[in-house]
């Protein structure tokens, strides 16, 4: 999802020809992995409370009115300045109105169970405000999530108390159609909202699942809703080739294209919270024969960056340890950054391990050195 920042940055660029580069704070991780806390509740990656049935459901309830959704971006955005080297895991829903003095959007939950983590940050005390995330168990193996909510219902602070920033863990009785928030408008700090689904009953996504923690059980929201609902997120999905909802895992085992993270990246278990290790050689998000490449850092690339492959290839997909090193020239595709051209060299050394360096420009005939990196699945 854009935030305001990057808009009024892209504005700018475009009025007065310059490059901005915003400063913006790595991504909020709620609702994909683990989170410190006191609380009496601890982290659970599926809520196994009694009170929860098993099993997955379908919902028939939007956490937002479907005329408050200008539109619905699909799975597969690439931002890296905001912690998205990987494609996105879940959508988002774009506030109609962005410009109302209070949030004007109510936040519904999507079906009845529990909220079980709350996340809080930029909140203001004196007028209730924030960025708020809401973490529900609607069965002990499916959980969904809204993210960029302004405004905690008063049925939610009563149960929390104290407001203060970071990660709640809570256990709030909820039933469909429950009002948890508001959102959208002036005080939102995105034009959009997050909704997550995840399921646990699914086959796990990516080659090594394991570092993804919750994110590996993600699923598209046209995958669990039905009827109505259902067709009318369809119509408002901004992608024309199927599948309509994007695509959010290029992993292929032996190849190169998909998500890698740096060598190094400490085994912790807020694993994905280190996304200046990202890399993601993946494909466009509304056209998936257009190659992609971005990282979130440690490389020679613009870390603010989606890059295209000059000639479009060879495609990442048919490149393995068999191949040698492949030579990728890089330009931005111009979303941020405009024409920044890398030169990138990759080998695939086998063993879910690949050796990359990057230079600035266009060069001939580069071999790696000392400066080149390792990437792991």
């Amino acid at each position: 999802m854009i935030n305001k920042k990057q808009i009024v940055g892209i504005l700018i660029i475009f009025c007065i020809g310059i490059s901005l580069f915003l400063t913006i704070g790595g991504p909020i991780i709620f609702g994909d992995n683990p989170s410190n806390g006191d609380q009496e509740y601890g982290y659970q990656m599926f809520y196994n409370y009694p009170e929860l049935a098993s099993g997955t459901i379908n919902f028939s309830i939007c956490p937002l009115s479907m005329d408050a959704i200008k539109k619905i971006d699909p799975l597969g955005n690439l931002n890296p300045e905001m912690g998205h080297s990987f494609p996105t895991t879940h959508s988002g829903l774009w506030f109609d109105d962005i410009d109302s003095e209070i949030p004007p959007y109510k936040v519904k939950a999507p079906a009845g169970g529990l909220v079980v983590e709350i996340s809080i940050s930029n909140y203001n005390s004196s007028t209730g405000l924030g960025d708020f995330g809401v973490l529900m168990a609607h069965t002990k193996d499916l959980h969904s999530s809204v993210g960029h909510i302004s405004k905690l219902s008063q049925e939610i602070i009563d149960h929390l108390g104290n407001i203060e920033e970071g990660f709640k863990f809570v256990k709030i009785p909820i039933e469909a159609g429950d009002i948890i928030g508001h959102a959208g408008g002036k005080s939102s700090p995105a034009v959009g909202m997050d909704w997550k689904i995840f399921d646990h009953t699914i086959s796990p996504h990516f080659i090594n699942p394991s570092r993804y923690n919750r994110k590996a059980y993600k699923l598209g929201i046209t995958e669990r809703t039905t009827g109505e609902l259902k067709a009318n997120i369809t119509n408002k999905l901004d992608r024309t080739e199927n599948p309509k909802i994007g695509i959010l895992d290029f992993d292929m085992e032996g190849y190169i294209v998909g998500n890698w993270f740096y060598e190094n990246i400490t085994e912790y278990e807020d694993l994905m919270g280190e996304w200046d290790k990202f890399l993601g050689i993946v494909y466009d998000q509304y056209n998936s024969s257009q190659i992609r490449i971005c990282a979130g850092g440690i490389l020679n690339l613009n870390p603010a960056a989606v890059y295209n492959v000059s000639g479009n290839g060879p495609d990442p997909a048919t490149i393995d340890s068999s191949s040698g090193s492949v030579v990728y020239n890089l330009t931005s595709t111009g979303r941020f950054i405009e024409n920044d051209k890398r030169t990138l060299l990759i080998n695939h050394t086998g063993n879910q391990r690949i050796n990359i360096q990057v230079w600035e420009g266009h060069i001939a005939n580069p071999s790696f050195n000392e400066n080149s990196k390792y990437y792991i699945r």
